[in-house]
């Protein structure tokens, strides 16, 4: 009995080592990959700036962003998405480094809420 109790606690204690060890795998790969993650509408216009028709902005709680490599078409594509203007939708980004309007960045994943 005593030696099932120590196999169980043992087995217990190797669980939460590794659940630990992939919850911080997990935080630094998100930090070392400056990834973040946001709500964001779909929109065409911001600033006195509009996109062409096809293309579009993302407005997030952080800023305004755009990924010029997607568009409706390759949102559908990529991620099976039939989105328009005022869609909302969930984000995971990585936003650049550059100061200009819209701010540049790589959407990496993205669904419809």
């Amino acid at each position: 009995m005593k030696k099932e109790k120590n196999r169980k606690a043992r087995i217990i204690k190797e669980i939460k080592i590794v659940l630990i060890v992939l919850t911080v795998g997990l935080v630094l790969f998100i930090v070392f990959n400056n990834l973040h993650f946001s709500k964001a509408v779909i929109i065409q216009s911001a600033g006195g700036l509009e996109w062409p028709d096809g293309s579009f902005m993302i407005d997030t709680e952080d800023g305004i962003y755009a990924d010029s490599a997607i568009n409706f078409e390759t949102a559908k594509e990529k991620w099976n998405l039939e989105l328009s203007y005022g869609d909302s939708v969930f984000v995971v980004y990585i936003p650049s480094s550059h100061e200009i309007f819209p701010e540049p960045a790589e959407i990496c994943f993205m669904w419809e809420l």
